[in-house]
């Protein structure tokens, strides 16, 4: 009886170690979010034309989401954005269509690929004043790579979340 009583206290006292684990790295890890956040809010980033604008405004949105692996609000954000979208007719509106109807954050994290691809041109071409850094992943999509842009040169993964969350470098900077 005595050898159960003991096995049943290690066990507790394993569990109880885990858990602290556990959450001490979910906290390390809400705390990175919240510091990319705030340097995100430090460089304000303006372009000259209205669309483009709102487009970078949801793709970072969508882009925190990735990163914290958040299906659902990436899905929510999707639809925001094709809610308030003021033009429906282009292919930055059908890749949120996409986003919105994706049910796993795989698909989704393709999606967003996508749009750094279109948006590319736009956001170079409208910049006005600020900082966005382009940003690689050379593993993302079975190590074909995969790029995005930020406010922070701080790397925060879309396409691996906390799996690889610091996998990537800046790769230019673009800036006026």
């Amino acid at each position: 009886m005595r050898k159960i009583y003991i096995l049943l206290n290690l066990v507790c006292i394993l569990s109880l170690i885990a858990c602290q684990e556990n959450a001490k790295k979910t906290g390390t890890s809400s705390e990175k979010t919240e510091v990319n956040t705030k340097n995100n809010e430090t460089n304000i980033v303006d372009f000259e034309d209205n669309q483009t604008q709102t487009d970078f405004k949801y793709y970072l949105a969508l882009q925190e989401q990735l990163v914290a692996s958040h299906t659902e609000k990436s899905n929510a954000i999707a639809e925001e954005y094709i809610q308030n979208a003021i033009n429906k007719d282009t292919e930055v509106f059908e890749i949120y269509q996409a986003v919105s109807n994706a049910s796993d954050i795989e698909a989704m994290r393709e999606h967003f690929f996508k749009l750094s691809i279109v948006l590319e041109q736009e956001i170079d071409k409208q910049l006005n004043s600020g900082t966005i850094y382009k940003i690689n992943c050379p593993m993302a999509f079975n190590n074909g790579g995969g790029f995005w842009f930020s406010k922070s040169e701080e790397v925060l993964n879309p396409y691996f979340g906390d799996k690889m969350l610091r996998c990537g470098s800046v790769m230019a900077t673009l800036k006026k």
